[in-house]
């Protein structure tokens, strides 16, 4: 379970019923900036903010009530990304390349919802605190996942196979498609721990686990060469089908690369996508 400052602070400070309640009584007065967020969210948001105000009274929020009160502490996040100093830069270079794709407004705060969304709850592990610098690393990589089209997704399927020696061509094939699918069947996004234990449990099937678990391991990597995900990512991405793969089938150490050969794998002069 992950501790409350391992969530972005906005995130925090308003899964506080009686904090959330307090600012949505005011809303329609002056109010501070982080509060006048969660409030434009709330009025963003009618269901949620009902299913807030319903909890009111009682002392500690219900389920559907802190759910909501953390999908809106979500949307009251993302939109001051861009007033944050560690943040701002990344956040408006994700906005434009999204804008210039054809991203509405509202899409592009969905998508930095979701990326926050992730940081505070898509993983098992525990910082700590809100992870600054994974937030940073997946805003950076926006750009060149908003850059991705069918034709661009086809290509590097084809690419990865047909990188493949030709024994191993049929299942690095089925592994791209397996786990694009799984993370842009509503287009083109950061790849998370749940679309790799999904992918990987479709390719399951009939197959051996430590061929797939390391071709999915190659898949990964070479998404990064692409620069579609980044380093703290892909060690996220690493444990996952490390996990995955044991038990059954546990994989021994000697099948993955070293962490520490990350870097000399993947250049900076990398291909991009």
């Amino acid at each position: 379970m992950r501790s409350c400052l391992a969530v972005h602070p906005l995130i925090h400070k308003f899964i506080d019923l009686s904090a959330a309640v307090n600012v949505l009584d005011r809303a329609a007065g002056p109010l501070a900036d982080d509060e006048r967020r969660f409030a434009d969210a709330a009025l963003a948001h009618p269901e949620l903010t009902t299913t807030v105000m319903r909890a009111r009274d009682q002392k500690k929020a219900p389920e559907e009530a802190e759910n909501a009160l953390i999908l809106l502490g979500v949307q009251a996040a993302a939109a001051s990304l861009e007033a944050d100093p560690a943040l701002g830069a990344a956040t408006r270079a994700a906005r434009q390349a999204l804008t210039t794709e054809g991203a509405t407004p509202d899409q592009v705060v969905q998508l930095l919802a979701e990326v926050l969304l992730e940081e505070a709850y898509g993983d098992d592990s525990d910082p700590g605190d809100f992870d600054v610098d994974f937030v940073k690393e997946t805003l950076g990589t926006l750009p060149a996942l908003a850059r991705l089209d069918a034709d661009g997704v086809g290509e590097l399927v084809e690419t990865f196979s047909t990188q493949t020696a030709l024994a191993g061509r049929p299942l690095a094939l089925a592994t791209a498609e397996a786990l694009f699918d799984a993370a842009w069947n509503e287009g083109p996004q950061p790849i998370t721990s749940e679309n790799v234990e999904e992918a990987l449990d479709g390719l399951d099937s009939g197959r051996e686990r430590t061929p797939v678990a390391i071709a999915m391991e190659t898949l990964i990597r070479f998404a990064m060469v692409h620069h579609l995900i980044g380093p703290l990512r892909l060690q996220r991405l690493l444990a996952t089908i490390k996990q995955w793969a044991s038990p059954p089938g546990a994989l021994d150490e000697d099948d993955f690369e070293d962490d520490d050969d990350i870097d000399a794998d993947v250049g900076d002069d990398g291909p991009s996508a």
